[in-house]
């Protein structure tokens, strides 16, 4: 176990969940920040939003917006951190 601690709404599904920590779980940060440099705004402050449809959320806004890192965006907001692309 962990000990939980930084901004709940950056927080991955694992960490917030089930206090677990997994060596894909800063990818999930960095897709959250990466929707908010692109759309000014924190999808997770979307009261009908959970972590669990963000993903779709983020690409078909972003897409809207004709944003080109919507794919990659996508690829990191995977619920499931085994499936999260590493770009970095």
């Amino acid at each position: 176990k962990i000990g939980t601690f930084g901004t709940k709404s950056y927080m991955s599904p694992e960490v917030l969940i089930l206090n677990k920590e997994h060596k894909n779980t800063d990818l999930w940060s960095a897709g959250i920040m990466g929707f908010i440099l692109c759309a000014h705004y924190n999808p997770l402050h979307k009261t009908s939003l959970c972590r669990t449809n963000i993903q779709e959320y983020a690409y078909n806004v972003l897409k809207k917006k004709d944003i080109s890192y919507a794919e990659k965006i996508y690829h990191l907001l995977y619920e499931n951190p085994e499936k999260r692309k590493n770009y970095f």
